[in-house]
């Protein structure tokens, strides 16, 4: 399972949207996931090279980040529940951490 051009442009979009709309600055997320901030770069890219597992688990981050905060999470076309079931015949996904409100 990949993205085209297409998907990968516009699942970037919405991943920098939410991040946007949690207050969330690339830094203090690089610490949330445990990542360098180059790799959240290229997470946030949706570059061809990231792993498609670490683009779900950002996804899922700023989901549950979202909702625990009571706040409506950001939508996401291409990353779809559908979507999640046939990448999870793909990849072993993973749980995200929870999001640590003073980091």
């Amino acid at each position: 399972m990949s993205l085209n051009a297409e998907e990968r442009e516009r699942t970037s979009r919405e991943l920098r949207q939410g991040l946007s709309a949690l207050g969330l600055d690339r830094v203090r997320l690089a610490r949330q996931l445990g990542w360098s901030e180059a790799r959240v770069e290229s997470v946030l890219a949706v570059d061809p090279a990231s792993d498609p597992v670490d683009v779900w688990e950002l996804r899922d981050f700023l989901v549950e980040t979202a909702t625990s905060r009571g706040s409506k999470p950001a939508p996401f076309t291409v990353l779809t529940p559908s979507a999640r079931v046939r990448a999870g015949a793909w990849f072993a996904l993973r749980r995200p951490p929870r999001c640590i409100p003073d980091i």
